[in-house]
């Protein structure tokens, strides 16, 4: 994907499947220009090869599951990743720059041998009617219900607007609390709202914010995507 054009819209080609249309073309244009045959079969094997990559994609991924939080500094970028069903939650903002997509997503998606996304924008999680359509759509053990997402039997929760000041009978476990910067609460009472595993602080949170809110919730088992890098599990 670092080479010239191997990323267009809607297709993906890897550096290897790239390397082989370059192969592909040259071989092509020698047997034009020379008549040998031997360029000919060199152009077969390229597109053999191509496919038997391809192939090899395929397999590979076939039970991939994983749950990732990218580094994308002032934007939210959550991807849940299950075999083919590929879904990106993040911002309109950062959906419609092409340049900032291809480079931080869309490059990892080519590696896990992903070619189609659906795309949950922040601001309608808590709205269910928009959601509807897309639950239904997902494979087995993959849902999203407003802000919480089911992922081979993990619950996680994106905390992207401002809670009610009525604690809950009991504290609602999630393995993982994803808290992004329009996230608000009283963090002093956390607990009370849910009980979780652990915390990642997205990268639309500022340092500042994430430093105020480490003050409160101290003795937590925390990833701040920002300082410490994307997150990625496996589930």
């Amino acid at each position: 994907e670092s080479f010239p054009n191997a990323l267009i819209q809607n297709i993906s080609f890897s550096v290897f499947e790239t390397w082989m249309l370059y192969l592909f073309l040259f071989f092509i244009i020698c047997f034009g220009w020379y008549k040998r045959y031997g360029y000919f079969f060199s152009a077969l094997c390229c597109i053999i090869l191509s496919l038997g990559y391809r192939a090899h994609l395929s397999n590979t991924y076939k039970n991939n599951s994983k749950f990732i939080v990218y580094n994308i500094p002032a934007y939210s970028a959550i991807n849940l990743i299950q075999n083919t069903n590929n879904v990106l939650i993040t911002d309109l903002e950062l959906h419609k720059n092409r340049e900032k997509m291809l480079f931080h997503i869309q490059n990892n998606w080519i590696k896990h041998g992903l070619e189609n996304e659906r795309v949950l924008y922040l601001s309608s999680l808590s709205k269910q009617h928009q959601l509807s359509n897309l639950y239904k759509t997902l494979g087995a053990g993959l849902y999203i219900k407003g802000n919480f997402i089911g992922l081979n039997g993990k619950r996680i929760y994106i905390h992207n607007s401002e809670l009610s000041k009525v604690f809950p009978d009991k504290p609602v476990f999630v393995d993982y609390l994803v808290i992004t910067a329009k996230g608000k609460m009283d963090f002093n009472h956390l607990r009370k709202y849910f009980s979780f595993n652990k915390i990642i602080f997205d990268s639309s949170v500022s340092f500042r914010k994430a430093e105020y809110i480490k003050e409160k919730i101290s003795n937590e088992d925390i990833h701040e995507v920002q300082k410490h890098g994307y997150f990625m599990v496996e589930v």
